[in-house]
């Protein structure tokens, strides 16, 4: 695989060369190579005929449906660029969204799953899969496909400022992370992957590329809430890896107890990513899978799986985040952007092929989220002599739950916005059921004569205006919160607090 090439001319290739092999399966269809490439080009000229023209940017929405395989690269056959977006998201974040592309100059198409009354509703999923499957495979495959250096998608990620940001990632990018990722422990054309994880989120987004890429065979399930169908997958359908955040592991792990060791001989590698989990969790998982290829990664949207740790084969360092993956190069350095001596902790910041153009419409941003060219993290470590990463804590505030990035601001001014709180500040904290590594508190000051609602009431309220996983899990009334001279929230001191009035019931 080379990077002048694109997922795009990967999947032409393998419609060419592996017509046959399968390539999406569930309980009852199964789609191969020709098949996919078939729907992607047919899908293409569905949007072309729609109106759809080269330079457009696509509002996706990436629910795990199987439609979405063919969609989203469709989207980049006929010219555009994609945001896939969380199926979550509320209607008052898309229009905002909407908003900032239209003061751009820069068109924008909306994909939903059903029919939308927001005025930039292009085509549906629904109406799109009626067109494909109409069509027949009768379609011309006239479409020139991207060129690497062309900006392939537009994924926004929360900052520390609470404004989202829009990471460049070219076609070249994309590709260069799934060979990164394949290189270490990735997938075959022998390989039948479970994809679990949200499409997205750049980890699930990414196993797909990876296995697709590979020329293996794709199942789809939407996360471990339903387990029924994640075990029928792996007993019915033959799969032999998998990916998932530590949250999701605790979950399935705590549901189902050993149940997964049944399929210890089957189950060829495991992915981690996105989050903290200790070394004692990791050795437990090496033990119920011994025969399997587990690793976990550490990267950023910016510059996807930066860095690999192989529970096998690095177990006397679990307590790293591991080494730099094939294509990456790592280093730690200080706020000048030089190198600190070895051992010292720093800025961990990393430089690859897979790495971001810069960030939409916002050169500050690009210049101050890069050291030359190197992708700034925002969080702080060490490398020992061996080569292993130590992570030492995070530079920026965002609040990590399970695995997905949170702006504290961005929550922070949802509940500032409630009738009866005068001021709010939003910290993360270890989650005390262990669940989603990081629980989101909101601190806040009520204002003067207001009766608080009781948290489930407060919940009710913000429900609307934020997704799911960004909502705190706990409100702690507090009688002031820290700030610097400048009126800057003091967040570390603030979340030192939260965990002592959590700890010993201080009011």
């Amino acid at each position: 695989m080379t990077y002048a090439e694109t997922y795009l001319a990967t999947l032409k290739r393998h419609a060419e060369r592996l017509s046959d092999k399968a390539c999406y399966v569930d309980d009852s269809e199964k789609w191969t190579y020709a098949d996919l490439w078939s729907k992607v080009t047919a899908s293409a000229n569905c949007l072309r005929e729609a109106g759809l023209r080269p330079g457009d940017h696509v509002i996706l929405d990436a629910s795990n449906v199987k439609e979405f395989l063919y969609i989203y690269p469709s989207a980049h056959l006929a010219g555009a660029t994609v945001t896939p977006l969380d199926p979550n998201t509320p209607k008052v974040k898309i229009e905002a969204l909407f908003e900032r592309f239209k003061n751009a100059g820069q068109p924008v198409r909306y994909i939903p799953p059903q029919a939308s009354d927001l005025p930039e509703t292009f085509l549906s999923i629904g109406a799109i899969k009626e067109q494909v499957e109409q069509s027949q495979g009768a379609v011309s495959d006239s479409l020139d496909l991207p060129t690497p250096d062309q900006v392939a998608d537009i994924v926004f990620t929360s900052g520390a400022t609470g404004q989202p940001k829009g990471v460049l990632l070219t076609h070249g990018a994309q590709i260069a992370a799934v060979d990164n990722i394949n290189r270490f422990g990735g997938a075959t054309s022998d390989d039948i992957e479970l994809v679990l994880m949200p499409l997205c989120h750049s980890f699930g987004l990414g196993r797909m590329r990876c296995i697709l890429s590979a020329g293996g065979t794709l199942v789809l399930a939407d996360g471990v809430a339903r387990l029924k169908p994640v075990f029928k997958a792996f007993k019915n359908l033959g799969v032999t890896g998998f990916g998932l955040v530590p949250s999701a592991w605790t979950l399935l792990r705590r549901s189902t107890g050993d149940k997964l060791a049944e399929f210890a001989d089957q189950i060829k590698y495991l992915e981690f990513g996105s989050a903290y989990m200790s070394s004692e969790v990791k050795s437990d998982i090496q033990t119920l899978l011994p025969k399997t290829d587990v690793f976990m990664h550490y990267g950023l949207t910016e510059c996807s799986r930066a860095v690999f740790l192989s529970f096998k084969n690095d177990d006397t360092h679990l307590d790293s985040v591991g080494k730099a993956a094939p294509l990456t190069e790592l280093a730690v350095l200080d706020e000048h952007g030089e190198p600190c001596p070895d051992g010292e902790a720093g800025e961990i910041c990393v430089k690859g092929p897979m790495q971001m153009l810069g960030y939409w419409q916002d050169d500050d941003a690009t210049k101050s989220g890069m050291h030359g060219d190197w992708v700034r993290t925002g969080d702080l470590g060490h490398i020992d002599e061996d080569g292993y990463l130590y992570l030492k804590g995070r530079a920026k505030e965002l609040i990590n739950v399970g695995g997905r990035k949170v702006s504290p601001v961005e929550v922070d001014a949802v509940v500032s916005a409630l009738p009866c709180i005068e001021e709010c500040a939003c910290v993360g904290i270890a989650d005390p059921d262990n669940i989603t590594g990081e629980a989101i508190v909101a601190c806040v000051i009520p204002k003067p004569g207001a009766d608080l609602p009781d948290d489930r009431e407060l919940l009710e309220l913000m429900k609307s205006s934020l997704e799911f996983y960004k909502l705190p899990k706990t409100f702690i009334v507090v009688n002031d919160i820290p700030k610097t001279p400048t009126g800057k929230i003091q967040r570390l001191a603030l979340a030192d607090r939260v965990t002592h009035i959590l700890s010993e019931g201080d009011a």
